[in-house]
């Protein structure tokens, strides 16, 4: 018994020898800070999703209006988007300059009723629209490429559709 005893107890006291109460203390309250960081980084991307919800919804009515050449539909969701841009100017700083960029290609598409030109106009809309998905994190949309397009030839649409 005494033979059993005297090698559990040396490693016993090895084990609180080599074992730092103060490093194991750190460890946690890193472990707990970077799931903090986790928790926060997802609410700040929830609510930019959420914030942009709007925007991205008009967007896809107006990918659809062109789509089917629309120009009438095209002209009065440009006008809506107009408004949502203007609020959005007022409060937000993640995203100003694709607001300012929206805000610009918004006219194109409101004034005309060609093809071409209605086609340039998303094209900068899509590519304002397209950096601040990116940054909202969003996963609902779908970012698609049409290679004969002339300049930004990228845009986004509902998954599955």
């Amino acid at each position: 018994m005494r033979k059993l005893c005297i090698p559990v107890l040396l490693s016993a006291l090895f084990f609180v020898a080599c074992t730092n109460p103060l490093e194991t203390h750190l460890a946690a309250e890193r472990e707990k800070t970077d799931h903090q960081k986790q928790l926060r980084d997802h609410a700040v991307v929830a609510t930019l999703t959420a914030a942009y919800q709007k925007l991205f919804s008009i967007y896809e009515l107006i990918r659809a209006a062109l789509a089917n050449d629309e120009f009438s539909k095209m002209e009065s969701l440009s006008k809506l988007l107009a408004e949502d841009v203007k609020l959005r100017l007022k409060d937000d700083n993640v995203s100003h300059n694709e607001l300012l960029k929206i805000s610009d290609s918004i006219e194109g598409l409101s004034v005309t009723k060609e093809t071409d030109s209605a086609r340039d106009a998303f094209s900068k809309l899509s590519e304002a629209i397209v950096a601040i998905y990116k940054k909202s994190g969003a996963h609902d949309l779908e970012l698609y490429h049409c290679p004969m397009a002339k300049g930004y030839g990228n845009w986004l649409q509902p998954k599955g559709t």
